[in-house]
């Protein structure tokens, strides 16, 4: 929480109106979180792991039909 982004509970406006005013008043937390999501974006999703990924799941598929 806060690290890369913020959860706000569904349906509850209060907690994303009281968010919103706080992103605002402190527009350099919001730019670092935003780094760091793209950050965990990069490294969880770039498309050599995703396609290494895939893969392995082929690999297993096809080793599980044999």
């Amino acid at each position: 929480e806060g690290e890369n982004g913020t959860l706000i509970p569904s349906r509850d406006e209060e907690s994303l109106y009281i968010k919103m005013k706080d992103w605002l008043l402190h527009p350099d937390e919001v730019r670092q979180m935003s780094c760091m999501s793209r950050r965990c974006v990069v490294e969880r999703f770039e498309r050599t792991t995703v396609w290494k990924l895939y893969r392995d799941e082929y690999l297993r598929l096809i080793n599980e039909r044999r």
